[in-house]
């Protein structure tokens, strides 16, 4: 295996590992960096643009196999989306946890696949990255019409979170540049080379590092006692996903196991942050406890990235020394 092989298998787990430790130890220029815009776009935004945006011209004349993608869409968007908060909200009603682990529980299981993290490890792990991308628009999208809905069920409160900010926010991070993408590989011949890969895998370790940065106050703060609770929780929730996701795999050639494995077992960051804000402003009793959730979405983000990422360069690494691999 070449040096450059290497490089582009582990850059992503190694990369988030030094990013949790920079945010947490030295937070300030995570922070910083996090507060520079560019008009209404800030850092998290411009990189899951750049991300889809090299996706659309890494996937330009890369065929689309549609046998059987609709049929493994439906299993991982209901494994996803359905089962896994269904899960959550059983365990709820035997186990009484603090109010903040609750919600952050809530919230984490019932978004969608991470936007940019699913995609980025397919590749990684030397999987379909068009059937990566299609499976990661399909979740994210259900996910954004059902995640409402589940998150309300869940907290057993009349939260209501907009679908249709959530919806048009995903349209132009995720669709636009894609679609942007794809044109300029048609019209202007642009490719992917081989330095452009990293770019994706560059691009989340910077999502990991500010956002760790921003939450890092929060987390210092947390005591001991919540943050070991919290730990097991998130463990154990993504230990579930792991589960679900070797469900939506079964039976699928390797190249296409990957994806259906990696985004059935993601869950996306900004978009979790992004309601645990909606439901503290709209359920005022719930705000005292959003510094909690957010706690359990960043420890479950870096969480889902190790290991998924350790995962994905591994079955990278059987892809350059074997011809098949399977997760």
């Amino acid at each position: 295996m070449s040096g450059y092989d290497r490089l582009s298998q582990w850059l992503l787990p190694v990369g988030v590992l030094l990013a949790l430790l920079a945010g947490l130890t030295i937070p300030d220029p995570g922070a910083t960096l996090a507060a520079v815009s560019l008009g209404p776009l800030d850092v998290t935004s411009m990189s899951v643009i750049v991300i889809f945006l090299i996706s659309g011209i890494a996937i330009h004349g890369a065929t689309l196999h549609l046998t059987g993608l609709a049929r493994v869409a439906v299993i991982v968007c209901v494994l996803n989306l359905v089962l896994a908060p269904t899960l959550a909200g059983l365990l709820l009603t035997v186990v009484t946890l603090p109010t903040g682990l609750v919600f952050g529980l809530a919230v984490m299981i019932s978004v969608p696949t991470t936007l940019s993290s699913a995609a980025v490890l397919t590749q990684v792990a030397g999987g379909d990255q068009a059937w990566g991308t299609a499976l990661t628009v399909v979740c994210v999208f259900a996910g954004s019409i059902t995640a409402p809905l589940a998150v309300s069920l869940l907290l057993s409160a009349e939260v209501i979170v907009p679908a249709g900010p959530l919806l048009l926010r995903l349209v132009l991070l995720v669709l636009v540049p894609l679609a942007v993408g794809n044109l300029l590989a048609r019209v202007l011949g642009w490719r992917v080379n081989r330095f452009w890969r990293l770019i994706p895998s560059l691009g989340v370790i910077v999502l990991a590092w500010v956002t760790v940065s921003e939450s890092a106050e929060t987390v210092h703060s947390t005591p001991g006692q919540q943050l070991l609770l919290a730990a097991m929780l998130v463990i154990g929730g993504h230990a579930v996903m792991l589960l679900l996701a070797r469900i939506a795999s079964a039976g699928l050639p390797a190249e296409r196991a990957i994806p259906a494995f990696l985004v059935t077992a993601q869950k996306t960051l900004p978009l979790a942050l992004t309601v645990i804000a909606a439901v503290a402003a709209l359920v005022p009793e719930l705000q005292p406890y959003a510094a909690d959730a957010v706690v359990v979405a960043v420890l479950w983000h870096f969480l889902q990235l190790l290991v998924d990422g350790t995962l994905a360069a591994r079955w990278g690494h059987r892809v350059v020394s074997t011809p098949t691999v399977a997760p």
